[in-house]
């Protein structure tokens, strides 16, 4: 079973949580993808469902910093 990556290409790292703003996943966990185990995977993409239910990302914070920086 091939189990997919999570990576939407959205990279960059929450300051805040650490997390991947796109994939939700740490800097640990996409740097070890390409070697984990299937279980591994799997544990990852519950680990992501988790985060996703229980945290915030501000995906439009630096967006709306660069669109404050441009009305100034």
């Amino acid at each position: 079973m091939s189990i997919p990556s999570p990576c939407t290409s959205v990279c960059q790292i929450d300051a805040i949580s650490h997390l991947c703003k796109g994939c939700w996943r740490t800097l640990d966990e996409i740097a070890a993808w390409s070697t984990s185990t299937d279980a591994m995977k799997q544990k990852v993409w519950l680990l992501i469902a988790e985060r996703k239910s229980t945290q915030v990302i501000d995906k439009d914070k630096d967006k709306n910093k660069n669109e404050s920086k441009r009305r100034d």
